[in-house]
């Protein structure tokens, strides 16, 4: 059922990729051309994911909308791969040039000899591709090590999405670190505030915790020192008083003021924060202790 002027509630459609109508590559916002079962026409489905190519198999989650100048579309926040179940469709999909060293005539006589069971094969069995006329060890292991390459793909994607992190950041996030995306969100998800667009603290903080990073972790606070101090330099502060600084921290993330205090020693001895003492020039007669950022330090 389609909607009129409202947008349905959220759904789930699945379909084959006829058509890659657009791809921004910068954030990766696509228009696909969506072929759903028993539906006449084809659906318009547009959102942010990684690079898919036609005759794949898709699940989209979202909801329909009325775009004024486009019509009806289905705005998908999730998109995951599935594998091809008809014969047209793995046909399609190996004829795609997903699978380096597959094109159309190698495809075609992959699908007469294994049938619908062609993907199993080249995923299980591959070797038993070498029955197929054209292909010998040398085009086997590039079919091979392209096919293994796409696996990685997908099990990046289904990591990242069975940790709370939506669609949309995973695409970014396979955007920066490709095959090594799985090592570094699991070594340090903090690190996705510093090389990610669009990703801060607070969002590699929720991240974090999916995961089961626990509150008081020393990498957790490390990075949440930083963005304190930023948070302070965002009000106009071009340095804070230790003690300041510490008592932030310990308040944006829920541990104690030494903790903190700990953290921004380790910070300074890193020199991810620069630290100097400020001597009086009040009444007070007390010395401060002056945390920067590098930056303004410099």
């Amino acid at each position: 059922m389609r909607p009129e002027d409202e947008p349905a509630e959220t759904e789930v459609i699945r379909g084959q990729l006829e058509r890659v109508t657009y791809v921004n590559e910068d954030n990766g916002y696509s228009v696909y051309r969506i072929r759903v079962q028993d539906d006449a026409d084809p659906v318009v489905a547009v959102g942010i994911s990684v690079s898919h190519v036609p005759g794949e198999e898709l699940e989209f989650t979202g909801h329909w909308s009325l775009h004024p100048k486009f019509g009806i579309q289905f705005q998908f926040s999730d998109c995951r791969q599935l594998f091809p179940s008809t014969l047209e469709g793995i046909k399609k999909y190996l004829c795609s040039g997903l699978v380096k060293g597959i094109g159309p005539a190698i495809a075609l006589r992959i699908v007469e000899k294994f049938g619908e069971s062609s993907l199993d094969i080249i995923d299980k069995d591959p070797c038993a591709l070498l029955e197929v006329r054209g292909i010998g060890r040398k085009l086997l292991d590039m079919i091979k090590q392209s096919w293994e390459a796409q696996r990685g793909v997908s099990a990046v994607m289904r990591f990242l999405q069975s940790n709370g992190i939506s669609a949309g950041f995973a695409a970014k996030i396979f955007r920066v670190y490709g095959a090594e995306s799985i090592r570094v969100v699991r070594d340090n998800p903090y690190k996705l505030a510093d090389d990610v667009f669009g990703i801060g603290f607070l969002t590699a903080d929720k991240f974090a915790r999916n995961m089961g990073v626990p509150q008081d972790s020393d990498m957790r606070i490390d990075a949440g020192i930083q963005y304190a101090m930023s948070e302070l330099t965002g009000e106009g502060h071009v340095y804070a008083p230790r003690e300041v600084l510490a008592e932030r921290a310990g308040y944006l993330l829920g541990v104690t003021a030494e903790a903190a205090d700990a953290a921004i020693g380790r910070a300074a001895i890193e020199r991810a924060l620069a630290a100097e003492v400020i001597e009086p020039g009040g009444s007070s007669g007390e010395r401060v202790e002056a945390i920067y950022l590098p930056m303004y330090y410099a």
